[in-house]
């Protein structure tokens, strides 16, 4: 007996040691080491760019339109679906990837849109909600091509901020084999495990990896949903604003908090939780703009940000030829769109990942669901899990050294100073 204790210990330091050099080596070229390069903005073109094909182009343009036709569909807090809605979702998703009627897949051809140009035109202004509303738009309509009952569903990370201790990421159900998959370092687990994109990069998170990151910050949620004073656009993009008191710059938190792909823009949507995530960026705008007409306000397009020229009311919406920059605020893209509301006390959305804490009034992890889930697993099964991800990680070393490829120009942008 004693000597299987000392092989499992010598086993446990044996992966620490390897996970170490894997940190090291999966990003040989220092992608998410670089910073956004704001002069990168102003170098590139002001004319309109896109690098895919017309025809895909053409046919986000026809997913366009029948996210715009399929009437009122309602998208729920991830954690309040049912197992089967949530199973659906994520099949969804998956039969995109592997769909490869569009070049090089129906996941990919979208998550392209959130490259090169609209590096610049979709951040840090006026066109920041609008673009990702598109955005959100076309990846909903090519999920319901491949189930008709799916709906995008949203995360609202604030919940996470109320993890027991926090800030423990392993203690999010989000990231387990249920949702996401794991959260550290190569994606090896879930139903998303080894994704690959065109550079042969793989999945890869980083949660929390300082111990330090906030997620979004409930109070400058609260500030833009129910503070009167705050009822026009500019005030929550990011222009001459405290970045982290505007929805933009709150939105980064989980950018960085995920870290891995989600911390680089050109890679940022190939991890599903980029969805997710936008999906309840769009819901506070919703709930703002609710705030508006009570307050009788009639939003105008105003261009703000730090590329003004790229928010310009009539440019052309990169990626998506037939918009305008103004088109983003068309009370028709919102229309067809119905956010249940995110999960409250007492029930917290009858999930069962969720508790109301009676003391503060609101809904966090419940922990003991998670361990739960955790638990299940025997210790002889762990055993062997070890041992299989030996293995595993030895022979992924390997592909670490070519992970990223050419990571210069527009692609080193990160979201550490958007």
């Amino acid at each position: 007996m004693r000597g299987l204790f000392n092989i499992v210990i010598f086993l446990l330091l044996f992966i620490r040691s390897v996970q170490v050099m894997d940190t090291d080596l999966v990003d040989p070229f220092g992608c998410n080491e670089t910073l956004f390069n704001t002069s990168a903005c102003h170098q590139v073109s002001y004319d309109y760019y896109c690098t895919l094909s017309r025809s895909t182009q053409d046919w986000f343009r026809e997913l366009y339109n029948e996210a715009l036709a399929d009437g009122p569909r309602t998208r729920k807090e991830i954690r309040t679906l049912d197992d089967a809605e949530r199973q659906a979702y994520i099949d969804a998703v998956v039969a995109l990837k592997n769909d490869k009627s569009v070049w090089p897949n129906k996941y990919d051809a979208i998550a392209m849109i959130h490259t090169n140009r609209t590096l610049c035109s979709a951040h840090k202004g006026t066109n920041f909600l609008g673009w990702h509303r598109v955005y959100l738009l076309i990846f909903e309509a090519a999920l319901r091509q491949k189930n008709r009952n799916v709906t995008l569903p949203y995360w609202v990370s604030v919940i996470d901020n109320y993890m027991d201790n926090h800030p423990i990421p392993n203690n999010s159900v989000i990231f387990t084999d249920a949702f996401l998959g794991n959260s550290d370092g190569i994606v090896r687990t879930g139903p998303f495990k080894h994704w690959k994109d065109l550079e042969n990069c793989t999945l890869q998170r980083e949660l929390n990896s300082n111990n330090s990151m906030p997620l979004i910050s409930p109070k400058i949620i609260d500030m833009i949903q129910n503070n009167l004073s705050v009822h026009h656009m500019k005030q929550i993009v990011y222009d001459e604003n405290d970045d982290w008191t505007t929805l933009e710059g709150q939105h980064n938190h989980a950018h960085d908090w995920v870290g891995g792909m989600m911390h680089i823009l050109d890679f940022a949507p190939q991890d599903p939780v980029f969805v997710l995530h936008h999906a309840f960026v769009d819901y506070i705008w919703t709930k703002f703009i609710r705030k508006q007409h009570n307050l009788n306000v009639h939003e105008e397009y105003e261009s703000v940000g730090q590329d003004v020229k790229r928010h310009y009311p009539n440019r052309t919406m990169d990626c998506f030829y037939w918009l305008k920059n103004v088109d983003g605020l068309d009370p028709k893209l919102a229309a067809n769109v119905i956010y249940e509301d995110s999960p409250a006390c007492p029930d917290c959305g009858h999930s069962k990942y969720l508790k109301c804490d009676a003391t503060f009034n609101i809904c966090i992890p419940d922990d003991k669901t998670e361990s739960a889930v955790s638990n299940q697993v025997s210790w002889s099964l762990r055993i062997l899990f070890i041992l299989f991800r030996v293995m595993m990680v030895c022979f992924e070393l390997r592909e670490c050294h070519l992970f990223c490829g050419d990571c210069t120009g527009c692609r080193d942008m990160s979201y550490d100073a958007i």
